[in-house]
C-alpha cells in the first residue's frame, strides 16, 4: 500500500509544476499540476495555473472550465476572476468578460490590469468615447502607468483624435522611455500629425538604440521624405530594399524589427517584385496567411449583385474624387450599391455627394475591424471592393474575416496586398503586364480602358487666380508637378533641374508641402546650379480652386517611380499635358495608362534621358504644345479616360464575370476583359 505523500513532498511537487510552467515546458507543467492536484484538489490557485497552462497549449473549452472550478474554489480570489475574463476577452468573447472584470474592480479597486482589460473590451465593441473616459480616469488613478495612457492614445488615434493621442503618446514614453513600441507609436502619431522633423528626431533616436529596427528606420525615411530631407537616401534606401530578403522577415511585429512600409517601397523602388515582397512581408503582420474562401451559396436571389465599396476617404480626398461619378452611374436594375465608411466623419460637400450616392451609406467609424466584418457579413454581400490597401487609416484585417464570399482590391492602392484576403485585383494590361502578374497575390482582372475612373462632375471655379496671384512671372515658361512632395527622389529632381537649365526662361511649380520641404527643395536648386526663385510653391486650396489654377501651366512633369494618379487625371481634364517616364511597377505606369487612354503616346517615355529630351524640345516648340493641349481639349468628353459611363459598364461587367464564377463553383483566377468593346 502507497504511503500518502508529506507535506514538504506535496509543496516541493506544486514547486516544481510552477517552475516547469515558468520555463515554458508545458507539457510537463500540465502533467505536475494534474499530479499535485490529485493530492490538493481544492487549491484554486492551482487549479488557475494549470487553466492557463492548457490555454496556453490551445484547449480554451478545457482552460474556461478549470478557471471555473478554481474560481468555485476561491471564489473571493479577484486574481483568478480576472485570469477568466483574460481568456475571454483573448476568445473576443468581451460581452462575457466585461461585468466580470467589473466586478473584479469591485472586489479590488486597485487591481490596475482590470481596469486596463476593461478599457481593451470598451475598444474593442467600439465604445471609443467610453474607452477614452475609462481610460482617462485610470491614468489618474494610477499616473505612473505607462500603459494605461499608452491606450488612452490608442483609443484617441481611433477617434480621429489625433492632437490628444500625441500627447496620451508622450506622456507614456516619458514614463517607459526605454519602450519601443511606445516610442514607435510615437513617432507614428507626430508623423500623422504631420510633425516630420519631430517624428525624424524620434525615428533617429529609436534607431541609435536599436539600428536594427526596419519599422523605425521605414518610418524615418517616410518623414524625411515628407520635407524632402535626402539625406543618406541612397543608403537608407539600400539597406531597406536588403531588409526584404531577410529570411525571418515575414514572421517578424511590424512594431519590433518590423518590416519595410509597403508605401515606402513603393516611393523608393520601382522593382515590382520589391513592392510584392514589401506587401505580402506587410500583411502578414495584419491577415493570416491563408483565408478560408466562403463556399456557401448566394443569399435569396434578388436579382441584383449586392456589392459593398470600404473606405475611410469616402471625403474630401483623391478616392473620392476619383470614384465618385461610378458609384452614381452603377446600374441600379442590376446592382445594390453599400458603402462601408470607417474614416474621419466630415461635414464637405464630397462627404455629402458620396453619402447620396450610395443605395445604403454605413459609417463604422466607431467599429472595431471584427465588428465592421461582423456588421458586413449582416449585410449578406456578394463582393466587398476594399479602396484602401495600405494607405493611412486601413483596416485590411477586417478582410482577413471574409465579410464576403468575393473581396476585390481596387483604385486606393496601386499594387498588391500581398495578401490571400483578397481574390481580385481591378486593373489594367498597362498598369499590370501580364509577365507582372505573378508578382500579384490577387488575381488580376484586365478591364478593357484605364482601370482608372473618373468623374465629369467635377467643380472648377469660374475666376482661376491670376498668374500674379500665383507667384508667377509673367513670361516664363511654367513646368509643374502638383504630386505630393513626399514623391519627389534626388533622381527626379536632378532631371527636372537639368530640364530648367535647359530651359532659360522656365520655372518649376510644385504643390507647397512644408517649411521644411520648402526649404530642402530650394536648398537641392541651388547645389544643382538653378536659382531657388525659379522653384514657386502653391499652397494648398479647395479642389475647385487647385483645378483652377492648372490654366497656368504649361507642361506637367511626372514622377518616379510612382507617378501621378489623380494628380495627372486633373491635369488631363483641364487640358493640360502631362510628360511621364513609364515604370515597371503598378505605381509607376498609372500615368501611361491614363495618356494611353487619351491617345497621347508622343508624351509617353520609355526612359530618363526620353524624358529629359522630350521636356526640353516641348518647351522650345510652343506649336507642338499647342496642339497637345488643343488635342485633350477637344478629346475631353469623347476619349477612354473620361468615358466614365463605359468605365462602369466594364467594371459590372467584371463584377458579374466573378459571381458567375463563384456561382458555378470555380475559384478564382485571372479574367482577361480586355478585348471587351
Amino acid at each position: 500500500m502507497r504511503k500518502p505523500k508529506s507535506r514538504q513532498q506535496v509543496a516541493q511537487l506544486r514547486d516544481k509544476a510552477i517552475g516547469l510552467h515558468r520555463r515554458g515546458d508545458l507539457r510537463g507543467a500540465q502533467a505536475a499540476y494534474v499530479k499535485y492536484l490529485k493530492r490538493a484538489p481544492h487549491d484554486g490557485e492551482v487549479l488557475g495555473y494549470l487553466a492557463i497552462t492548457r490555454f496556453e497549449q490551445g484547449y480554451p473549452s478545457a482552460a474556461l472550465d478549470l478557471m471555473q472550478r478554481a474560481i468555485n474554489s476561491t471564489p473571493s480570489d479577484a486574481g483568478l476572476k480576472f485570469n477568466y475574463a483574460t481568456m475571454l476577452y483573448k476568445l473576443q468573447r468581451f460581452n462575457e468578460a466585461e461585468p466580470i472584470l467589473k466586478d473584479c474592480l469591485q472586489r479590488d479597486p486597485e487591481l490596475d490590469v482590470a481596469a486596463m482589460t476593461l478599457g481593451l473590451v470598451l475598444l474593442e465593441t467600439g465604445r471609443l468615447a467610453e474607452a477614452i473616459d475609462h481610460f482617462t480616469s485610470a491614468a489618474k488613478r494610477w499616473p505612473k502607468h505607462a500603459s494605461m495612457l499608452f491606450n488612452l492614445a490608442i483609443a484617441f488615434r481611433r477617434d480621429y483624435q489625433f492632437e490628444n493621442a500625441e500627447l496620451a503618446f508622450q506622456r507614456a514614453c516619458a514614463l517607459a522611455p526605454t519602450d519601443i513600441e511606445f516610442r514607435l507609436q510615437f513617432a507614428k502619431q507626430l508623423y500623422r500629425n504631420k510633425k516630420f522633423p519631430a517624428a525624424i528626431e524620434q525615428y533617429s533616436s529609436i534607431l541609435k538604440h536599436q539600428p536594427e529596427n526596419v519599422a523605425a528606420r521605414s518610418g524615418l525615411m517616410l518623414a524625411r521624405l515628407r520635407i524632402c530631407d535626402w539625406t543618406n537616401y541612397q543608403t537608407e534606401s539600400e539597406m531597406l530594399l536588403a531588409a526584404l530578403d531577410h529570411p525571418p522577415l515575414e514572421s517578424r511585429s511590424q512594431t519590433n524589427n518590423g518590416a519595410p512600409s509597403p508605401y515606402l517601397i513603393t516611393l523608393i523602388s520601382g522593382d515590382a517584385s520589391a513592392c510584392f515582397k514589401a506587401a505580402r512581408a506587410a500583411s502578414h503582420t495584419l491577415t493570416p496567411t491563408t483565408v478560408p474562401r466562403t463556399t456557401s451559396a448566394r443569399r435569396a436571389n434578388t436579382g441584383k449583385i449586392r456589392l459593398a465599396y470600404v473606405s475611410a476617404d469616402f471625403r474630401e480626398h483623391a478616392t473620392a474624387y476619383l470614384i465618385s461619378e461610378l458609384i452614381e452611374l452603377h446600374d441600379r436594375e442590376k446592382f445594390e450599391v453599400v458603402g462601408i465608411s470607417y474614416g474621419p466623419i466630415e461635414k464637405t460637400p464630397m462627404r455629402q455627394r458620396m453619402e447620396t450616392a450610395f443605395d445604403k451609406f454605413v459609417d463604422v467609424s466607431n467599429l472595431s475591424s471584427p465588428q465592421i466584418a461582423h456588421a458586413m457579413k449582416q449585410l449578406e454581400l456578394d463582393i466587398a471592393i476594399d479602396l484602401q490597401g495600405f494607405n493611412q487609416h486601413n483596416r485590411m484585417e477586417i478582410f482577413a474575416k471574409r465579410p464576403a464570399p468575393i473581396q476585390v482590391l481596387y483604385l486606393g492602392w496601386p499594387g498588391t496586398s500581398g495578401s490571400a484576403c483578397y481574390d481580385y485585383v481591378l486593373a489594367d494590361p498597362i498598369v499590370i503586364p501580364r509577365e507582372n502578374a505573378h508578382n500579384f497575390a490577387e488575381n488580376p482582372i484586365w478591364l478593357p480602358g484605364p482601370y482608372q475612373p473618373n468623374d465629369r462632375n467635377r467643380k472648377v471655379s469660374e475666376l482661376p487666380p491670376t498668374r500674379a496671384e500665383c507667384g508667377l512671372p509673367d513670361n516664363a515658361f511654367v513646368f509643374s508637378c502638383f504630386n505630393n512632395a513626399f514623391k519627389i527622389t534626388p533622381e527626379i529632381f536632378d532631371v527636372w533641374m537639368r530640364i530648367l537649365k535647359a530651359v532659360p526662361n522656365s520655372i518649376l511649380w510644385l504643390l507647397d508641402s512644408t517649411a521644411e520641404g520648402r526649404e530642402n527643395l530650394r536648398e537641392a536648386a541651388v547645389l544643382r546650379g538653378v536659382e531657388p526663385e525659379r522653384i514657386v510653391f502653391a499652397p494648398r486650396a479647395s479642389n475647385p480652386d487647385h483645378l483652377a489654377r492648372h490654366a497656368h501651366i504649361d507642361l506637367v512633369l511626372d514622377t518616379l517611380p510612382y507617378n501621378a494618379h489623380t494628380t495627372a487625371s486633373d491635369a488631363l481634364w483641364m487640358g493640360i499635358p502631362i510628360l511621364t517616364c513609364t515604370g515597371s511597377s503598378f505605381a509607376g505606369r498609372v500615368a501611361t495608362s491614363l495618356l494611353t487612354a487619351c491617345q497621347l503616346p508622343e508624351l509617353i517615355t520609355a526612359d530618363i534621358a526620353a524624358y529629359k529630351n522630350t521636356a526640353v524640345q516641348l518647351a522650345h516648340n510652343p506649336s507642338a504644345l499647342r496642339t497637345l493641349k488643343s488635342k485633350l481639349q477637344s478629346s475631353r468628353h469623347t476619349s477612354a479616360l473620361f468615358d466614365t459611363p463605359r468605365t462602369v459598364q466594364h467594371v459590372e461587367h467584371a463584377y458579374a464575370a466573378i459571381i458567375s464564377r463563384h456561382a458555378n463553383g470555380e475559384p478564382p483566377s485571372p479574367l482577361d476583359l480586355s478585348s471587351l468593346n
